[in-house]
């Protein structure tokens, strides 16, 4: 078994499964469908758990390495929140994790929705067709 690199008691297998080397116990493993291959959720070093992709020569992306698009437009009305041409809603800053990140989008009657929170903590489902047309062209009267 070969040793996971800044972690103190995982190893990765022949077969690739991630093994507790204390417990002896063999960790579930996760598809990431971006990266085509497997990740397992270990304990660093400083103990806080990580992400350990299996058979892929690519590192996990730093949190520096995040950014928004150049793109991307802030959505009126909404703090920390960004929307680009294409339709990925954005949000940044707030809550535990300050890294740029794209909103989930929830499909309801054939159009696509997201939850944004205003700055009074209020949260509301939008179109993410309204929001696209509202920041990027200036005659948003047609989709209201």
């Amino acid at each position: 078994m070969e040793p996971i690199p800044n972690t103190h008691h995982y190893a990765l297998s022949p077969n690739g499964f991630v093994i507790n080397t204390d417990s002896g116990r063999v960790l579930k493993r996760y598809y990431a469908a971006d990266r085509h291959g497997y990740y397992s959720t270990v304990e660093n070093t400083d103990g806080k758990r990580v992400r350990f992709y299996h058979d892929s020569d690519k590192p996990e992306p730093a949190a520096d390495d995040v950014q928004l698009p150049e793109d991307a437009l802030p959505v009126s009305g909404y703090p920390n929140y960004w929307v680009t041409p294409y339709g990925a809603v954005w949000r940044s800053g707030g809550g535990k994790n300050h890294r740029p990140r794209i909103l989930r989008e929830v499909v309801r009657f054939n159009k696509a929705y997201v939850q944004l929170t205003n700055k009074d903590g209020k949260r509301t489902w939008l179109s993410v067709r309204k929001l696209v047309l509202e920041a990027f062209d200036t005659d948003a009267a047609c989709c209201a």
